[in-house]
């Protein structure tokens, strides 16, 4: 039934393009050749996806798995399994259905997955992973394959799996390390509050495909005074809106407890030696796994929100897999220790992932006037525009709206200096023999914990205002750098600068000639 699944896939990726055909279009009669050619793309790609699964055979050797694959271009590959980094696993409610799941190979070395097997039965993906997880264990010495196994030169399909059998060498028992439980994911839902993005992209689509009138919010409004009736003062009105705003904002926040739940529901993190493992999702089952060596970067948010609730949020980076040109990628697999937990079960987390306590790392604060250099630029433009929208208002309506405009503009101006001294206080960075650690904001404030190990390049630079307050900044970016790269260590006065990076650097070379002796 592997090809079920793929056809499934292929029309989950069609969907918005068929949305759009159907609604966006209005079924107006002069789009139903458009709507024509869309089923026939559809039909075409979907039959192309179902022999391409006929096609696809991969067999499993000692320390390696050799897929081909491919209808009219056909590729043989050979993935060694000491080149492997992370197995992300999927079950969709049809996968569950049929007990079978999705399983991704990742490297970490490119943008896309080494190999995807889309239809295993959860023993033989256990199975499998249970292998790969041995030769990572014991790779100097792996035991001999006693077998029944196929040859080598045998081709098999996706379902069933002709793997030999697993390695026998010792691998260790998984320990539970944390689970989120349903309260934590009900803060983390009011604290993200992502629903207001699926709402606003909702009623933006709904707008432009001419399903809700132009003129809506007018209609609405019209039909508020018709149900309340006449007589009633514009307080009244006043009042009547806040009413209405809180009650959307209420729903709003109600659904994004909702997604919260529904995207992390039963989140687990498990450690299997040196190995992480994540699984989460209520209808759909992600999981994923990676070694704590491979990790790049963890990054602990700690929110206003997240502070009022006494929780913070810790993410993962890794290596290749969270560029936007990855599509689904990024959203299987691994990416957080934990979406919202209390800072004591963080911190035991972070020490675990990365042999650190946080907590003893004494910071290295910013340049004394790194305030005033933040803030140099955002309170001169908000003093230009409001002196020019208060002059326009001035001369057209009356210097009392003007006032009330320069009022607003020097509010403004000063939350933008309480807020940059703040961030300047809050922020700083610590470097010891393992890890670079940079911490950023304070209403928002994120905490970078970095491996030197995949630090990759050293960037120092500064403008002309950084060189007249005697200021630089010091960026860094990642092995395989993805999107999610940490920021750069900004406003450090220059000789602090400059020591950063020459350690940074040292650390690169040391590292560099060690890998070039060991060859």
């Amino acid at each position: 039934m592997s090809w079920l699944f793929v056809l499934a896939g292929q029309l989950k990726n069609l969907f918005p393009i068929l949305l759009l055909a159907f609604v966006a279009g209005g079924f107006k009669e002069s789009d139903s050749i458009e709507t024509i050619l869309a089923l026939s793309a559809a039909l075409l790609i979907s039959m192309y996806a179902l022999f391409y699964t006929f096609t696809f055979r991969f067999w499993v050797e000692t320390n390696e798995i050799i897929i081909k694959e491919g209808l009219f271009d056909r590729t043989l590959r050979t993935i060694p399994f000491a080149k492997i980094q992370n197995i992300a696993s999927t079950q969709s409610l049809l996968h569950r259905l049929f007990s079978v799941m999705e399983i991704q190979l990742e490297s970490g070395a490119g943008r896309k997955p080494e190999a995807i097997l889309k239809v295993l039965t959860v023993e033989r993906a256990r199975k499998l992973e249970l292998e790969i997880r041995a030769y990572a264990h014991s790779a100097s010495a792996l035991p001999q394959r006693v077998d029944d196994a196929p040859e080598s030169t045998q081709m098999v399909q996706a379902d069933p799996i002709a793997i030999g059998p697993v390695a026998t060498g010792p691998v260790e028992s998984s320990v539970r390390l944390h689970k989120t439980p349903l309260s934590d994911l009900v803060r983390y839902g009011l604290i993200e509050n992502k629903g207001m993005l699926v709402i606003g992209g909702g009623l933006y689509f709904l707008n432009q495909s001419g399903v809700l009138p132009k003129n809506v919010f007018r209609e609405i409004a019209s039909w508020v005074s018709t149900w309340l009736g006449p007589g009633h003062g514009p307080v009244f009105y006043l009042l009547t809106g806040t009413l209405s705003l809180l009650v959307v904002l209420v729903a709003v926040r109600i659904f994004s407890v909702l997604m919260a739940v529904f995207t992390f529901y039963d989140f687990t993190l498990d450690a299997q030696g040196d190995r992480l493992r994540v699984e989460h999702g209520l209808l759909s089952k992600l999981g994923g796994g990676t070694q704590k060596q491979a990790i790049s970067a963890v990054v602990q948010r700690d929110g206003w929100l997240h502070r009022r609730f006494n929780r913070v949020s810790l993410r993962v980076l890794l290596p290749g897999n969270a560029g936007p040109e990855q599509g689904e990628q990024a959203k299987k697999g691994m990416r957080y220790l934990s979406p919202c937990a209390p800072p004591q079960a963080a911190a035991q987390l972070i020490f675990h992932s990365c042999d650190l306590d946080l907590s003893s790392q004494k910071l290295i604060p910013l340049h004394p006037r790194a305030a005033w250099r933040m803030s140099k630029w955002p309170c001169a433009g908000l003093l230009l525009a409001g002196l020019a929208v208060a002059g326009a208002v001035g001369s057209k309506f009356s210097l009392v709206y003007a006032a009330a405009i320069l009022c607003v503009c020097f509010l403004l101006i000063a939350w933008s200096l309480y807020e940059n001294q703040k961030n300047a206080a809050a922020s700083g960075f610590s470097l010891n023999a393992a890890h670079l650690i940079i911490r950023t904001g304070w209403f928002s404030q994120e905490t970078y914990i970095i491996s030197r190990e995949e630090i990759q390049t050293i960037s120092l630079f500064r403008s002309p205002f950084d060189v007249r307050y005697d200021m630089a900044h010091v960026g860094v970016e990642l092995r395989a750098g993805s999107m999610l790269e940490p920021p750069a260590v900004k406003y450090l006065p220059i000789s602090v600068a400059q020591s950063l990076a020459q350690q940074l650097r040292v650390g690169i070379a040391q590292r560099e000639l060690k890998v070039l002796y060991s060859q």
